[in-house]
């Protein structure tokens, strides 16, 4: 595999020195964090340097014909270890990987309708139902079709199939054991988005997404059998701007039957002035399964990227585990402040709280408050710093969990250059 990767990887640089329809792009980043999220001042914060390589190619044969690939290196400074487990700087490659490679036929059947097939990323609307994860050192990826029809400027309907989970991989020699029926026990993720850019200052979107797991952990009940269903607006009429979304889910999870829904509303005011250019209040919240419930109702975005909405520190994007599915009500204060048409500052200021109770025996709902300021600088078109200092003050519950009560802090720094 990585001698294909490798091989893959001199061909673009070939490429690039070429008279050809090709296009050659990447991107690298490297991201130092100081982790003290223990809420124990005490101790010695986790300190640790991310770095991520993208290179892409993107062919074009024919007009109406594009192929793309985008090779990936993802990796912890200093984690090379060799086959024997032993740090060692020379014989580790295991993080090189293909993170896209898809085919695009535009303009199949009618005009505007494009098919794309093979690994890819989709990111849909803000990002609350379906999000490339970009934050993540590695970042999302699926693998399956999808049809984008365009019939109009501002108009986009997208349909996706993708293979979420395979269980049955080709055999490496036929015998009679290796190609008998196994079950299936992968994901199925199908979906349909449709956005409509009505003006410069309105837009609306709509989706639904399917999601079936096969496997059975319960005999005859397959672990996820769920439909998510939703629509957004957003707009603006100077010197004000909304965006609201509400989402609905049903199913059943290990054949227990499932309703959930969730709800996020914004506005804000532009000032026109760089020491605040905006400020904006933001309430989201997805509903949880109460402790006396039979069915669940704990709402789960099934791709998003949650770093965005839910706090930059990261303690709320498991929804099931990190709020003992009872959900969660954030509601936050944010502010942009632009000193120069190159520097931004946002501070962004949670509390957080279940939208259940713990337990009937604890019914306390109380999690935190969290302040996030974010600084970035756009010190040319290619590169970008980035920098932040975030901390938690528990409440009730996060103390519990942690078994702490002190501030608890992180903090990092950022280089992005594209190229």
């Amino acid at each position: 595999m990585h001698k294909t990767i490798i091989t893959a990887l001199l061909l673009i640089t070939a490429a690039s020195a070429q008279e050809s329809p090709v296009k050659v792009g990447g991107e690298f980043r490297v991201r130092s964090e100081a982790d003290g999220r223990d809420f124990r001042t005490g101790t010695d914060m986790n300190l640790y340097t991310l770095s991520r390589l993208r290179l892409s190619l993107e062919a074009k044969p024919l007009t109406d014909v594009a192929v793309y690939v985008r090779l990936q290196d993802s990796r912890t400074f200093g984690e090379e270890k060799d086959a024997a487990g032993n740090f060692n700087t020379v014989a580790n490659t295991r993080n090189l990987d293909l993170f896209e490679a898809y085919a695009t036929v535009a303009n199949v059947a009618l005009e505007g309708l494009s098919v794309r097939l093979g690994r890819q990323m989709m990111q849909f609307g803000n990002e609350r139902v379906i999000g490339a994860l970009n934050w993540n050192n590695i970042g999302r990826a699926f693998d399956g079709l999808r049809l984008t029809y365009v019939p109009a400027a501002g108009t986009a309907v997208d349909l996706f199939v993708m293979n979420g989970a395979e269980t049955n991989t080709p055999p490496s020699g036929i015998t009679p054991a290796s190609v008998s029926s196994k079950r299936d026990d992968g994901q199925l993720i199908a979906g349909a988005f449709f956005s409509r850019t009505v003006s410069e200052t309105f837009l609306y979107e709509a989706y639904a997404l399917y999601q079936n797991i096969t496997k059975r952990p319960v005999p005859g009940k397959d672990s996820l059998d769920r439909w998510t269903g939703g629509a957004r607006v957003k707009g603006k009429e100077a010197p004000f701007f909304y965006d609201a979304e509400a989402a609905l889910q049903a199913g059943t999870m290990n054949g227990t039957d499932l309703f959930a829904y969730s709800a996020a509303l914004s506005a804000g005011y532009e000032t026109g002035s760089g020491w605040m250019s905006s400020v904006s209040l933001h309430l989201d919240l997805l509903s949880g399964t109460s402790p006396s419930a039979s069915d669940l109702g704990t709402f789960e975005p099934p791709f998003s990227t949650g770093h965005k909405f839910y706090g930059f520190m990261d303690y709320f994007t498991n929804f099931q585990t990190q709020t003992w599915g009872r959900g969660i009500l954030d509601g936050y204060l944010r502010t942009v402040h632009r000193p120069s048409a190159s520097l931004t500052v946002t501070p962004t200021l949670h509390y957080f709280s279940l939208m259940e109770e713990r337990s009937l025996l604890v019914p306390d709902r109380s999690l935190g408050a969290e302040l996030d300021v974010v600084v970035q600088y756009r010190y040319n078109p290619s590169l970008v710093l980035e920098g932040g200092v975030c901390g938690f003050l528990p409440d009730g519950l996060m103390r519990t969990q942690y078994a702490a009560n002190d501030l608890s802090t992180w903090m990092y720094l950022m280089a992005t250059v594209t190229f």
